[in-house]
């Protein structure tokens, strides 16, 4: 491949199209899709890529924003469209003043393609839209979407080993019978050696990837965009060693949520036990952005088990929180001991309730049925970098607390947090309200 090399993916004439923006890269048109709330492109490269955007709206060219701002991508304003270089594969969200959001999925060449005449394969090409409903995988099956294809229906695995998600392709939670249901768009329940990676997941009903009892578990540069309330990015209940990296989630409720719980929310997914320890939980190079429900990363509600520990949550970009609960998150609503979690390098670029949401607490995600709740341990936030707006001021308060001398939080190390480029020097500053919380240390 030259070192210009750049492939737009090649959608099905009756793709979901954006009414507000076009694209080209290197010069080449590039369709931009919609995916309801928010519009989004997807292409592949190597060495250097110009990307055009082009605005229907002439005045919302006055501001652009591409984020993370922490890129500082230059960009060069032309009459109708913005230009700018990337000269590596990256993730933006692209911010036009009374416009949806764009998202820019720029990936590098892709490597691992399956044969589509494997029988274990269930390959889907692209240009076309393929109408599934409910997809099973079983040992050492594959599902492999190309980039350019747009799958509807859900995916369910269960007792399976060895499976594969895979492709630059669209799996579109939109399927027309499922219509307005809560039906959960990827299920995989007691499942081992599973990998997802490369997919775009867009409107789904329901939580796009659900892990129930799951061990060995690795997610990345899997890109979400979502809109309904429960579409959590990724929920890990009762699972262990799972890894999720280089994903990019846009999610109204939780983007990343640990529980532990008798799932019995929907008619169609309702005979799961996920009751059960959590544990060596990793999240790394993601992007998140939360929209009005949730929390951007959350361990609970739903805490029925002995254990939750080791998780690690690391090297994070939060475009927005907007939800009801914490931008870092922990309510312990049952009877387990959370411990050993560790929130480092994380950057929060806007958010509009509490940073710091950590409690234990009795609601009515609570199973213990009167009985001693659990408590939280061993917490450490660190190399945090905060952008606080005047809104937030006075307004915009955390909490941390337990429920009684027993059921408490404990144990919380604040080292190196900085809001507004400045160092956080008392928790005084966090505007931290507490309750049964003790040993709370601030290292500069």
């Amino acid at each position: 491949m030259s070192e210009a090399y750049s492939k737009p993916y090649d959608y099905a004439e009756d793709a979901p199209r954006s009414v507000h923006y076009a694209a080209r890269i290197n010069g080449e048109s590039c369709l931009v899709c919609n995916a309801g709330e928010q519009d989004f492109l997807a292409f592949e490269f190597e060495g250097e890529v110009e990307v055009e955007i082009v605005c229907f709206v002439r005045q919302s060219l006055e501001s652009l924003t591409l984020r993370p701002t922490r890129h500082k991508i230059q960009t060069e304003r032309g009459d109708y469209s913005y230009r700018f270089r990337l000269n590596e594969p990256t993730d933006l969200c692209a911010e036009l003043e009374g416009l949806p959001n764009l998202y820019i999925f720029a990936s590098g060449p892709e490597t691992d393609i399956p044969d589509p005449e494997d029988p274990n394969v269930h390959y889907f090409e692209a240009g076309k839209i393929h109408e599934v409903g409910e997809l099973r995988l079983a040992d050492g099956e594959r599902i492999h979407i190309e980039g350019g294809a747009i799958v509807r229906g859900a995916i369910r695995a269960r007792n399976a080993a060895n499976i594969t998600i895979s492709g630059r392709g669209v799996l579109d939670g939109d399927y027309e019978p499922w219509r307005g249901s809560y039906r959960i768009l990827s299920v995989f329940d007691h499942c081992r050696d599973l990998s997802i990676r490369d997919i775009i997941i867009i409107r789904p009903q329901f939580m796009p990837i659900t892990l129930g009892k799951c061990e060995d578990v690795v997610i990345s540069r899997v890109r979400e965009l979502t809109d309904l309330v429960s579409t959590d990015g990724v929920d890990v209940c009762a699972s262990k060693n799972v890894l999720i990296e280089d994903c990019f989630f846009v999610n109204n409720d939780d983007c990343i949520a640990l529980k532990a719980l008798k799932f019995e929310y929907t008619p169609y997914d309702c005979d799961y036990d996920w009751r059960g320890d959590i544990e060596n939980v990793v999240a790394r190079r993601c992007v998140l952005l939360n929209k009005r429900a949730g929390n951007a990363l959350e361990i609970g509600h739903e805490t029925n088990a002995d254990s939750i520990r080791n998780v690690r949550f690391e090297d994070l970009d939060i475009l927005d929180f907007g939800g009801s609960g914490g931008v870092f998150a922990i309510h312990n609503c049952d009877r387990a001991l959370v411990s050993n979690v560790r929130y480092e390098s994380i950057r929060v670029e806007r958010y509009w309730g509490m940073v710091f949401d950590v409690r234990v607490l009795r609601s009515r995600f609570s199973d213990v049925d009167g009985g001693q709740l659990g408590c939280i341990k061993n917490i450490v936030f660190k190399d945090l970098q905060i952008t606080q707006r005047s809104m937030n001021v006075g307004y915009s308060v955390s909490v941390m607390g337990g429920q009684s001398e027993e059921s408490c939080v404990s144990d919380v190390t604040f080292q190196n947090i900085q809001i507004n480029d400045q160092a956080v020097e008392t928790l005084d500053e966090l505007d931290l309200f507490t309750r049964y919380s003790k040993n709370l240390r601030l290292e500069c």
